[in-house]
Parts: C-alpha cells; structure tokens; sequence
C-alpha cells in the first residue's frame, strides 16, 4: 500500500533520550535498520552513497547503499550550526532523493546513475 515514513518532532518536553529508546526498539523489531546520527563533521567527511574507485577498478560502499526494505532512522538532533562541505551537500541532496523519489545516485566520478531504492526512513529533527 505504499511507503510508510515516520518523522517526529521534538519539543522541549521531549526528551533526548527518546531518539536512543526508538532506535534500539527498531533495531530490535525490524530485520534491516541503518542508524546516523547526522552531524556536521560526519557529512562533510566522506560519502554517503556508492562511487566508483577507478584506480582499484572497484565500487566503494556507501552507508545508503542498502537492501530492499531497509529502515533508514536518521537522527537529526545532534545537527549544529554550520557550513557543509561539497560532499555534505551531496549526501543531504541524496538523502532527499531516497526520500522523494525512492532513488539513490551512485557517482561513477563521469557521472552519476541513479538505481531504484525500497526503503523507508525515521527522521527526528532537531527543534
């Protein structure tokens, strides 16, 4: 019947905690569950998606690339103020594709070529 995604949103009587407690309950339900703790520094500092290495002539791995019927639970509370790098840019745009358009883009460094995705996302964003 579609895609079912749940996005919470904290106030300040919501505490911290509950995003710990939902994750570890997900965790413990459903088969497959990536969790990230978005933060600035994490963003920036490598890729989140599936690109291509031409030198080992091999596909490095990217923490969206997944099976079918992954839970993606992003925690967004841990986000600060700042400035994203290129690659931060990049894994927020394909973070949003997954979410919109259930496609993940892969970067063969020439250029990018998007596969289908079946997954549904948690997201729990800052106040």
């Amino acid at each position: 019947m579609g895609k079912l995604s749940l996005n919470l949103c904290r106030t300040d009587a919501f505490p911290a905690q509950v995003a710990d407690s939902l994750q570890h309950v997900l965790e413990a339900l459903l088969p497959r569950v990536i969790s990230n703790k978005l933060t600035l520094q994490g963003l920036s500092s490598k890729p989140m998606f599936p690109s291509k290495d031409y030198s080992s002539n091999r596909l490095r791995y990217g923490l969206l690339q997944a099976c079918e019927e992954t839970e993606l639970f992003l925690d967004q509370t841990t986000l600060d103020g700042g400035q994203l790098s290129t690659i931060g840019v990049t894994n927020i745009a394909r973070i949003s594709s997954i979410m919109t358009q259930q496609k993940l883009e892969y970067d063969f460094q020439f250029y990018q070529q998007g596969f289908d995705t079946d997954m549904r996302y948690v997201s729990i964003p800052k106040p």
